[in-house]
């Protein structure tokens, strides 16, 4: 339904509920009556739809330029490249009970580049190497897929993008304590009163 970016026509409906929120149709007998649901409040507006893929390789290349330059191999970039992405990054959000993933409500729909700190964990650290490496024509083999899932030869390399012209390897994958958290302090949300979308008149 979004598939093409930009100013996307959204119509939003509230529908009508009793008491104990269960929704009013117009007809006895609700739903399995034939009965439709009444519409309380309806809105005409409309969201703006983003091409994130886009929008990363831009990102991408932004940073190309700024920690790169022309004079420096190509071997030279992607070392400094994998620096800076070591640097500026912390694993992805664990819950300090259980160690599981987790997402925040506040951070869904929000491409990593725009936080302070860049979220990436084994899987998604390898593939942004490799994708940089196209960038620049260095052509990088992610190891993640190299080996069977669970081997040890999987635990030892899946983190690693590793040269197909040199055979050099390169892997920023965070620590996995570098950004534990404590679920007990989230403040929790309605959901059924939560605003996934920004909608403009």
């Amino acid at each position: 339904m979004f598939e093409i970016p930009g100013k996307t026509s959204i119509t939003v409906q509230e529908f009508a509920i009793d008491s104990k929120g269960n929704k009013i149709y117009d007809l006895p007998g609700g739903q399995d009556g034939l009965g439709r649901p009444i519409i309380e409040n309806a809105e005409l507006g409309y969201i703006d739809i983003k091409d994130i893929d886009k929008e990363q390789t831009a990102w991408m290349q932004s940073l190309i330029n700024q920690v790169t330059t022309n004079s420096m191999t190509k071997k030279e970039k992607m070392q400094t490249i994998t620096s800076y992405m070591r640097s500026h990054s912390v694993y992805t959000k664990t819950a300090a009970d259980s160690g599981h993933y987790i997402s925040l409500a506040a951070d869904e729909g929000v491409p990593f580049w725009k936080f302070e700190k860049f979220e990436f964990n084994s899987y998604t650290s390898p593939a942004l190497l490799t994708a940089f490496g196209k960038m620049i024509n260095y052509p990088l083999e992610n190891l993640y897929y190299k080996y069977k899932y669970g081997t040890p030869e999987w635990q030892a390399w899946h983190m690693v993008a590793q040269s197909i012209e040199d055979g050099t390897n390169y892997q920023f994958c965070p620590p996995t304590d570098s950004n534990v958290i404590d679920t007990d302090n989230i403040e929790q949300i309605d959901l059924s009163r939560w605003n996934f979308y920004t909608c403009y008149k």
